[in-house]
């Protein structure tokens, strides 16, 4: 109940988001197990390839008594990350990005979040269960991440998507710069993102 009362001062939070976040009594996290619960976390950033922009969001697990064994000597674990081509940027005020993730329904998490371009909307919505199926769903098309946790989102001029999923080695919350500066240099992703179609 006391986590319930925290949530309430929040309910009216970010409604831009794809889901409405509700507000639920949830057990104690250490009914799962002792130290069971280390952490969440979500970060973002914007940067370049060429003369194309993209801008991420990611969401990651830290390391717990839950899932040492699964992450060995890792802090964290990155399970899910969209790149999202986009032609605009608000680096002002911030608010044509945004990405949260949650723990209540401990030991599965879920995290949601949205992008914006000029004429369109990313939406996008990612879970992992305590049994490591893990899911996206992106603008209602359906991923698999145990295929690959790495989307790319390319919006057309048409206004539809292209997508591109990669799948690539468990890394750490801290290496997804890192990661993404050389996933960028691989070709099939250079010719994705340069695709005559895309806005």
């Amino acid at each position: 109940m006391e986590m319930f009362r925290e949530d309430l001062k929040y309910i009216d939070g970010n409604l831009e988001f794809p889901i409405k976040d509700g507000v639920y009594p949830v057990p104690k996290y250490d009914l799962v197990g002792e130290n069971s619960f280390g952490g969440l976390m979500v970060s973002g950033s914007n940067f370049s390839l060429d003369n194309k922009t993209l801008t991420h969001k990611s969401f990651a697990i830290k390391r717990s008594a839950l899932n040492a064994n699964k992450f060995g000597k890792r802090k964290n674990e990155v399970f899910f990350t969209i790149v999202v081509l986009t032609d605009t940027l608000d680096t002002t005020n911030h608010n044509l990005s945004s990405a949260s993730v949650i723990s209540r329904n401990h030991p599965n998490y879920i995290g949601q979040g949205m992008i914006k371009t000029k004429n369109n909307n990313i939406d996008f919505v990612a879970f992992q269960t305590i049994n490591e199926d893990s899911y996206a769903i992106i603008n209602m098309r359906l991923f698999d991440l145990n295929f690959g946790n790495l989307i790319f989102i390319a919006p057309q001029k048409d206004k539809s998507l292209r997508s591109l999923q990669l799948n690539v080695p468990p890394i750490e919350f801290e290496q997804i710069g890192t990661q993404l500066d050389s996933i960028l240099k691989l070709s099939n992703v250079q010719s994705f993102i340069g695709s005559s179609g895309n806005i």
